[in-house]
């Protein structure tokens, strides 16, 4: 599973039990522009894609948040949602069995992004 992806700015902007619940999924908690509760990490990856690459139909490596630093993309899931992405936005990245994900680098520019593995992968 992929969460929507939410900047603090957005989830503030429209306060409400849909946009709260996934700030919480995603492990943030949103109040005031300040961002609090720690989610254990096991270190940091910078990884770096072109414009236009396509990543086809594939599972995450492990439970991750994957933050956009620079660049555009689009994460489609399962069923067809397509999930924009640009700098800021933060993705929690659950999906490593099952169909998977297909990842795409829109736009004329690379898509940096800091993927951060989380130490409990358990799930919950």
């Amino acid at each position: 599973m992929i969460v929507d992806s939410l900047t603090c700015e957005e989830a503030l902007d429209e306060i409400d039990s849909n946009v709260v619940s996934h700030c919480w999924a995603a492990g943030l908690v949103c109040v005031s522009g300040d961002i609090f509760k720690m989610m254990m990490t096991t270190g940091a990856e910078l990884h770096r894609a072109p414009a236009g690459r396509v990543s086809d139909w594939h599972t995450a490596p492990r439970r991750q948040y994957v933050i956009t630093l620079s660049g555009y993309g689009e994460l489609e899931v399962a069923g067809g949602k397509k999930i924009a992405v640009g700098p800021g936005h933060i993705e929690l990245v659950e999906d490593t069995t099952g169909k998977g994900h297909i990842t795409r680098v829109t736009g004329t520019e690379e898509r940096v992004t800091l993927q951060l593995p989380l130490t409990d992968q358990s799930g919950r």
